[in-house]
């Protein structure tokens, strides 16, 4: 069943975790690495649906660490300057960690909230994925 969900599109462990959770919880399958056309140039986000304007972007340390070069602040304002191009775009970014991966009923609350108020989502959990609350 997990397997089947598999894709090489996820460019991280985190990505995937993402997904997964997702998945889950109930939420519609997003596209993977959503190409925006931006003033600075094309982005690719981790993940989304156009069809809200809403893409998720998974953060890792690693890209402020060790990919950094020594200059995570350098990152920061890369970070910052692509989501304000992407936003520019009409999409609102939302960031995840594994942190919020920890705190699902805080994260399901809080991709709700991004979502258009237009936009009424049943969820649909899938029970036996879900972790059982003694294990988070």
């Amino acid at each position: 069943m997990v397997l089947a969900e598999a894709d090489g599109a996820s460019e991280s462990p985190g990505e995937s975790a993402l997904r997964f959770f997702l998945w889950a919880h109930g939420f519609p399958r997003p596209e993977l690495q959503v190409r925006v056309v931006t003033r600075l140039g094309t982005f690719w986000a981790d993940m989304g649906w156009r069809r809200w304007n809403l893409l998720i972007e998974y953060d890792g340390l690693v890209k402020y660490g060790t990919l950094s070069g020594g200059s995570a602040s350098d990152v920061v304002v890369q970070e910052k300057r692509r989501q304000e191009a992407i936003e520019d775009e009409g999409f609102r970014v939302l960031r995840v960690t594994k942190y919020d991966l920890e705190r699902p009923r805080q994260l399901v609350e809080r991709i709700l909230r991004y979502l258009p108020a237009s936009v009424s989502v049943n969820l649909s959990p899938v029970p036996e994925l879900l972790l059982p609350a003694s294990w988070r």
